[in-house]
């Protein structure tokens, strides 16, 4: 009830990224499993065992795991994908693949 206000809504946020063309979102609920949960093993478990993800993208900030030790990096260290970084410069998109 304290939490802020959310700047777009679920309905919204799945609907702009319809909007971009996207065919299916997976939403994956955060939680205190998910929130203890190791970014290996988010890794591990959900892009690749739960989702088969082949490519994966990114933001340049992004973060996931347990106090936030997964980042862009260790995505592209992986096997089983390809990692993508979206990189916005002066407002524009720059997308790179990461090695």
């Amino acid at each position: 009830a304290s939490a802020p206000k959310l700047l777009t809504t679920l309905d919204q946020k799945a609907d702009l990224i319809a909007r971009l063309g996207v065919d299916e979102l997976i939403v994956i609920p955060f939680d205190g499993a998910r929130m203890a949960q190791t970014a290996q093993d988010f890794i591990d478990h959900e892009l690749v065992e739960r989702l088969g993800a082949t490519w994966v993208s990114v933001g340049e900030n992004f973060r996931f795991g347990n106090r936030a030790r997964g980042d862009a990096a260790l995505l592209a260290e992986q096997t089983a994908f390809e990692t993508r970084v979206r990189i916005v410069w002066k407002n524009a998109p720059i997308s790179s693949g990461v090695e």
